[in-house]
């Protein structure tokens, strides 16, 4: 079984490096390349890609790692309008909960020294409760030095 796991997983790669070879010698040009923008690379077979409607976020997840890889989003000064305090109710998103995914939960930071910090900022989605406690998702969490999380990365 593990053979042929492995297998799969080589062929799964092989293919990936033929499709990266096909689409460089497609791009003739650097205005081609800026035309065709697109997610940074990942292993389309490993990691999860997904968007939080809530938080309106992209979040790029390695179940692997249990840990989230990068989230994006977009920032407007409505998002900042404070209409909601601050959850603190970190929960385990049912985005992946759903699907059987592996991710962290409360008890991997216990007593590890490391803060739950976040990666989209709670305080960059106050304009409603359910905006706000979607930054509180582990997928949005990420273990951080509390001289990190509470200082540098505040600011």
């Amino acid at each position: 079984k593990e053979k042929k796991r492995e297998k799969t997983k080589e062929k799964r790669v092989e293919e990936i490096k033929k499709k990266e070879k096909q689409e460089k010698s497609n791009v003739n040009t650097k205005s081609d390349a800026l035309q065709n923008l697109e997610l940074p690379l990942f292993d389309r077979y490993c990691d999860t890609i997904f968007y939080n409607t809530e938080g309106r976020y992209s979040v790029h997840y390695s179940p692997s790692k249990k840990q989230t890889l990068w989230v994006a989003y977009k920032l407007t000064s409505s998002d900042i309008v404070k209409n909601s305090g601050r959850s603190d109710a970190f929960k385990q998103d049912p985005y992946l909960k759903n699907r059987g995914i592996a991710q962290a939960d409360n008890g991997d930071y216990a007593k590890s020294g490391f803060d739950k910090g976040h990666l989209l900022p709670s305080a960059d989605r106050v304009y409603s409760e359910e905006a706000n406690r979607a930054t509180f998702l582990f997928s949005n969490i990420s273990p951080q030095y509390p001289s990190l999380n509470r200082r540098v990365w505040k600011r």
